[in-house]
């Protein structure tokens, strides 16, 4: 193993149960990672923007997300840039201080999906930040090599820490079979919604309509790129639609809310295909039936699949500018700091918040 000492941080953060999140030196109440736990195909690193994610705001608020349930201590964060401080004997394309975005779920690589090429649905999963893997909200992780991409020059730690929101983007476009000239429309205008408006954008469709019910969010939108906003709370999309002559080819919900998923199976045209990324409740109500007698194909977004390295190529080829929707930075100190802000969507002077980004390493400037 080859390792340099790059990361001074001893601290960790910690969820310990429903809203109870504490700062901890390093491996008090957690593991702390070090050479020793390395294979020969793993490599270390150290974390150094991680962005929170509206899992990690459930998790603090409920001490669970679906299946998963909080029932030891956990440290959060999953959205990970980091710089490699220890390689594995047979570690060939990562050296220490490679700069990397890390893809933090790993799946079995021996199951049926994963030999079918679908590994994010591996049942065998361990992903970083859903109990009981921890997150990144540490000074150290280990993780397989080929789960670590590593990053050009130009990239700046935050822009990479954005490659697994933006993942969840390619995996919703893709999903969703946007072609060129397409018309999206995508129900839910935050970190989601946006990511997968910039997605939809590069692959080619020309009208991408985004719906909220908050107007900051929908004028944030606009100012990014979108050609068309809809505030849900006053507005009916489908008499906006039929005034602006829009027929929807695709449709992606971002909110996992009953009603704009039924909006979107609403105004998506026969034939058109609705993509569901956001997780709701268990049991819903939805016009199924005039879903069915359109033939709209409905799809299920769960994570991501080899969508990293489209990711990264977008940001670092200029196709997707993801700085914008970065509104908030905090030292891993402040981090509690940064969870209040991200969960009540502003901070004490009330500006918008979008994504929250914690500074965990030393690395160097992340901006």
């Amino acid at each position: 193993m080859v390792s340099t000492d790059i990361n001074s941080s001893k601290l960790a953060l910690v969820l310990h149960g429903v809203n109870d999140l504490r700062i901890e030196s390093n491996g008090q109440s957690v593991p702390r990672p070090t050479e020793s736990d390395l294979g020969p195909h793993d490599v270390l690193v150290a974390p150094q923007s991680v962005g929170i994610c509206g899992t990690d705001i459930h998790f603090v608020t409920h001490g669970e997300v679906g299946p998963y349930k909080v029932q030891a201590p956990m440290v959060p964060g999953h959205e990970t840039s980091a710089q490699v401080i220890a390689v594995g004997a047979e570690v060939n394309t990562l050296k220490p201080g490679d700069r990397v975005a890390v893809e933090v779920g790993i799946p079995c690589r021996r199951c049926a999906l994963c030999r079918a090429g679908r590994y994010n649905l591996c049942p065998q999963q361990d992903f970083g930040s859903l109990p009981p893997c921890h997150g990144s909200l540490r000074p150290t992780g280990v993780y397989p090599e080929d789960f670590c991409y590593k990053i050009p020059d130009h990239m700046s730690y935050d822009e990479a820490a954005c490659v697994e929101p933006l993942a969840v983007g390619v995996q919703a476009i893709k999903r969703g079979d946007v072609k060129l000239g397409d018309t999206v429309l995508i129900t839910g205008a935050g970190p989601i919604g946006l990511m997968c408006m910039f997605v939809a954008k590069a692959a080619g469709a020309t009208t991408v309509i985004l719906t909220d019910i908050k107007d900051d969010r929908l004028q944030f939108a606009k100012t990014l790129g979108a050609t068309l906003t809809i505030n849900t709370s006053n507005e009916k999309v489908e008499k906006v639609l039929q005034k602006e002559g829009l027929i929807v080819d695709r449709s992606i919900d971002c909110t996992g809310n009953e009603v704009a998923i039924a909006t979107c199976l609403d105004s998506t045209k026969p034939g058109g295909v609705v993509v569901v990324v956001g997780l709701g409740p268990a049991n819903m109500t939805l016009p199924v039936t005039g879903a069915f007698t359109k033939e709209l194909d409905l799809r299920g977004v769960f994570k991501y699949n080899d969508a990293y390295r489209p990711a990264i190529n977008l940001i670092a080829s200029g196709k997707v500018n993801v700085k914008p929707i970065i509104t908030h930075h905090y030292d891993l100190k402040d981090s509690i700091e940064g969870f209040e802000v991200s969960k009540n969507g502003k901070d004490r002077n009330g500006k918008m918040a979008i994504k929250v980004m914690l500074h965990v390493g030393n690395a160097g400037q992340w901006q």
